[in-house]
Formats: C-alpha cells, structure tokens, sequence
C-alpha cells in the first residue's frame, strides 16, 4: 500500500546534541536502584523538569550545577544538516510529516518551537504519556495524521523503539543507519536516501515482520 505520511524520530534522527552531557541521567544515577525504577519512567512520561525530579526524589544533587549542564546541553542542539532538504522535499511529495520521539520535558520544550511550520505535529512521550515502543504512542501519531498505521511509515535510528515498535503496529518503517553497510533492504543511511526512495515510489520493502 502506498505511504501517505512519514513519522521521525528525534534525536539521532533528525536532530543532534553536539555536547551531549546527560543532566537527567546523572541525577538518575544518584538515586538507589528501587527509586531509579520509579523514576526512570516518569522523566519521560511526566511534565517534569529537572529541577522538579530532584525535589521529588529526595536527590543529594548539585541541582544548580546539574541544570547549567542542562542548559550548555541544549545549547548544543541542531537538526541535521539534511533536515531542511528533507522537509522541502516531503512537502513537494505532498506527503505530511509527523515526529514520533521519547523525550523529557526540556528537549521538548527545545525541539517545538523548531518543528513548528515545518510538521504536520509530533508524539512527544512527555506528552503523550508513553514511550516508544509502546503502541499507544504510535495510536496518538496515528490519530494526528488521520491515517491508518497500514499508510505510514517510520523513520528512525532504534531498531526496538522505531523498527519494531512500529512495525509492531502495521506501520512500514525504516532503520537510519547513518552509513553503516547493513544487511536489511529497510536499513538505509541517511535521511536523503529515504526521500529518495519515497521520490522513487522504491518503498515495498519497508515492511518488517512483527517481532
């Protein structure tokens, strides 16, 4: 069946952090093993700053240090250098795009306003309140397209979260691989050669089995 929109990852995909420097992960890794648990999922899930994790969790963190890291982390962001072509390209195709990603809430806060004019709209895990692979958060893209899975195809670089997280769903989907020499006809290294085989109408390939 023929792709009528196409979903993105972000970060790894579409975007990068030049200096990644890991503010949650840190503080995550203060906290025992029962409380990481807790917590882990609700960073991604939950409206909550890093400050707030901190205050929740009882953390023993240099909180303003942790978020100056934050803030140098997200100074750091761009999106990919092919990213502009891409859009300009799909809109040509007249095919809507939709970012599908598992985010905190300050990455989101920093990706938006970027995607804003140049998506049709985005699954963002703090939003949505589910993180890929789960289906629900395939289900909100779904909803926001107003299309089937069977009519979308996903873009990203995670062969669980976006491979067989939507494929899991009946959505093609393709593994970014950033050049690697890969053995699958739906792994593909760069964000261009996808256009270039939706352009091609090259795309009956990109179904994967349900595992």
């Amino acid at each position: 069946m023929a792709i009528h929109a196409i979903c993105f990852d972000a970060f790894g995909t579409i975007c990068h952090l030049r200096k990644p420097r890991h503010p949650y992960r840190q503080l995550l890794d203060s906290l025992s093993v029962s409380q990481r648990a807790e917590y882990a999922p609700r960073v991604m899930t939950e409206l909550m700053s890093l400050r707030s994790l901190a205050e929740l969790s009882g953390a023993d963190v240099a909180i303003d240090e942790l978020e100056a890291e934050l803030a140098r982390e997200l100074q750091s962001g761009e999106m990919d250098s092919e990213w502009p072509e891409v859009v300009a390209r799909l809109s040509a195709l007249q095919l809507p795009i939709w970012v599908i990603s598992n985010l905190a809430l300050p990455y989101a806060e920093w990706l938006a306003p970027t995607l804003a004019g140049a998506v049709a709209g985005w699954s963002f895990s703090v939003e949505v309140g589910a993180v890929k692979p789960d289906a629900r958060i395939f289900e909100h893209a779904s909803m926001g397209l107003g299309l089937p899975f069977s009519k979308i195809a996903m873009v990203g670089d995670s062969w669980k979260s976006d491979v067989l997280g939507a494929s899991g769903v009946g959505m093609s989907a393709i593994w970014l691989s950033r050049g690697r020499n890969g053995q699958r006809p739906n792994e593909i290294g760069s964000l261009l050669a996808v256009v270039e085989r939706l352009e091609r109408g090259d795309t009956t390939d990109w179904a994967v089995p349900r595992s």
